[in-house]
């Protein structure tokens, strides 16, 4: 792993995850078997937000989340090596393998039923 990419470690897997464009990002990504434009996913990503299709969303909703993703969300998981994403002319992103790291360590989390331990 090189030296600037973080360990994954609780905190900072929580930290990535805490808002819902980062989860809805990495969940999204690795149903993908190929990179999406930016474009393309901040489309699927507002559609997902308004609960519409992604045909039925205005382009003004769309650039707003495409703003947003690109300078804040895909960066932080860019930074972590959870996604791949090109600064070029087509904004590319894909999830990484290192997604995998997480998804196991959440899949065993989700097997706790919170409620039985937080309910009184």
């Amino acid at each position: 792993m090189p030296i600037d990419i973080p360990e994954l470690t609780p905190d900072v897997v929580f930290d990535a995850l805490r808002n819902p464009r980062r989860q809805f990002t990495l969940a999204y990504l690795r149903q993908q078997d190929r990179h999406v434009t930016l474009t393309e996913f901040a489309r699927k990503i507002t559609a997902w937000e308004v609960g519409s299709s992604p045909t039925e969303i205005e382009e003004d909703q769309v650039e707003r989340v495409r703003v947003s993703l690109h300078h804040s969300h895909l960066p932080k998981l860019a930074d972590l090596g959870l996604v791949e994403y090109t600064d070029d002319d087509r904004h590319t992103v894909s999830a990484t393998e290192r997604v995998q790291t997480i998804e196991a360590d959440m899949e065993i989390a989700a097997l706790v039923d919170p409620k039985k331990y937080y309910t009184g």
